[in-house]
């Protein structure tokens, strides 16, 4: 489970894998059984995985690794620092993503470790073979 979001009158649960479902069970149901450990309830409505954000803007915006961005809780600060450093994310100076940023949260992404099948790229350049 990568997030799950309550609209009214259902609970939508996103998958890794960017599969959903919906269902009717109030999201305080479900987090009896998920692992308190691994999950952060940000606000009425939105709990997300951990080791899933990327980023917290001292606005209380939620930044997940598939890009989905979740508005938490109104806190000051130094509430949001403290939150970040648990997380064990960049406390210091964090500025919104650019292009040239793309490539690293690429790279931090673990959708490729979780595909189901494997996969490669084979290029073959012809310019030596003419």
């Amino acid at each position: 489970i990568f997030y799950l979001t309550r609209q009214n009158p259902h609970t939508i649960i996103t998958f890794s894998s960017g599969e959903s479902i919906a269902t009717t069970i109030p999201i305080k149901e479900l987090m009896l059984y998920l692992p308190e450990e691994d999950f952060l309830n940000i606000s009425k409505g939105v709990v997300l995985r951990k080791n899933q954000i990327v980023h917290i803007s001292d606005e209380g915006l939620y930044t997940m690794t598939d890009g989905a961005v979740f508005q938490g809780r109104k806190r000051n600060l130094s509430q949001h620092k403290q939150i970040r450093k648990a997380l064990g994310l960049n406390v210091q100076n964090y500025s919104e993503p650019s292009e040239d940023s793309s490539l690293q949260l690429f790279n931090s992404c673990s959708f490729l470790n979780d595909m189901p099948l494997a996969f490669c790229i084979i290029e073959y350049h012809l310019q030596n073979h003419i």
